[in-house]
């Protein structure tokens, strides 16, 4: 049995995904909640670009996700396959050449085939190289992007809590419920805010560290004259 992606969206899942737009509605109570900042028209007009942006964005990467799973489940299942089948013929080659009294017959198949096991090996153990550079998921990166667009309109990254109900409220809680509220199926909660508010503070960080880290290697890198 092969694999078949029947986790493929369809292109109708598609078309919506890519064609997402606010309502009239949806975006008056987004400007509403931006208001206090102060934007200019072309700070509107940049805010909704970004934001129909990230949102297909985001919405085109929850589609392909868990087709993208059982690929990489497949994947690995061939990888298994072929460093056993490799490592199996391997050691019948050296049974073969010391039962012909041949140690260097077959010296070039070996070569390949220890080759194409350290390939598969490789994949399997699939070691995760940190470059620094902050990691999440489709999710994680969409709320990343609607709080850095709060950023960079004048918010600060901060909530308050309601005196009796204890329920989160405040300016950023009103624009990240404007914002998200009407993306299909991402069902988010305002309680989760202080945990979404810590990892983005997290991955501003190391972001920067990055991107400090890849000038100054691209500065070391730049030719010199004699």
């Amino acid at each position: 049995m092969d694999y078949h992606d029947l986790n493929a969206p369809d292109a109708r899942q598609v078309a919506e995904a890519v064609r997402f737009d606010y309502t009239e509605e949806d975006w008056i109570k987004i400007e509403k909640s931006v208001r206090h900042l102060r934007p200019t028209q072309a700070d509107l007009e940049d805010l909704r670009t970004r934001l129909l942006i990230y949102i297909r964005r985001y919405l085109f990467a929850e589609l392909n996700r868990p087709g993208k799973v059982a690929r990489n489940k497949w994947i690995t299942k061939h990888w298994a396959r072929i460093s056993k089948l490799s490592d199996d013929a391997l050691k019948s080659l050296f049974a073969v050449e010391s039962l012909e009294d041949a140690p260097e017959k077959y010296r070039e198949h070996k070569l390949a085939l220890m080759k194409l096991l350290v390939i598969a090996r490789g994949r399997l153990a699939a070691p995760k190289i940190d470059d620094g550079f902050p990691k999440a998921n489709p999710r994680g990166w969409f709320q990343f992007y609607v709080l850095e667009a709060w950023i960079e309109l004048g918010g600060q990254l901060r909530i308050s809590r309601h005196p009796t109900t204890g329920e989160i409220r405040g300016p950023l809680a009103r624009y990240v419920a404007a914002v998200t509220g009407p993306v299909p199926g991402y069902r988010g909660s305002l309680e989760s805010l202080p945990d979404i508010l810590a990892r983005q503070k997290s991955m501003m960080l190391k972001k920067a560290r990055y991107n400090a880290t890849t000038k100054l290697k691209d500065v070391e890198e730049m030719p010199h004259e004699p």
